[in-house]
């Protein structure tokens, strides 16, 4: 294999692993709060964006819509969102949080972020841009890649 290559197989394999290692850290911290990581997304999202309707929301935390389905009524049986109506639409079905949703996310993105911190101070911040920015160039271009 030219050595090219095998760089490049090397690069994948790093990038892999990290986000795997990443995944299991966040994964752990999410589970603090009795969330996964579906539920603690759609609880973010609405946080921040406030109520949306479910399609929307399974784009943004990637997930379909029937498993989106099933996230929402996770949640609801935990008290942490609700069905509001749509004044505009009434055949729309709109998910908001209820108050011990927001409380409850609120704390738990709080704690979540210094996690986020700790995981990545290993980097200075010069080190941090410098990712960012490689790591949306081989993005974008594998994006154009597979179109």
């Amino acid at each position: 294999m030219p050595k090219e290559l095998q760089l490049d197989l090397k690069l994948l394999t790093v990038i892999f692993r990290s986000f795997e290692s990443i995944k299991d850290v966040l994964k752990d911290d999410v589970k603090r709060y009795d969330l996964n990581m579906t539920e603690f997304g759609t609880l973010e999202y609405l946080y921040h964006k406030g109520p949306s309707q479910i399609n929307v929301i399974g784009d943004k935390v990637l997930l379909a819509k029937s498993s989106m389905s099933y996230v929402i009524e996770q949640l609801k049986q935990k008290g942490f969102i609700e069905w509001i109506k749509d004044d505009s639409d009434q055949r729309k079905r709109i998910v908001g949080l209820t108050k011990l949703g927001e409380e409850t996310i609120k704390q738990a993105f709080e704690k979540h972020l210094e996690v986020i911190g700790k995981m990545f101070d290993v980097l200075t911040d010069e080190e941090k841009m410098n990712s960012i920015q490689n790591l949306k160039k081989i993005g974008y271009y594998a994006k154009e890649l597979s179109q």
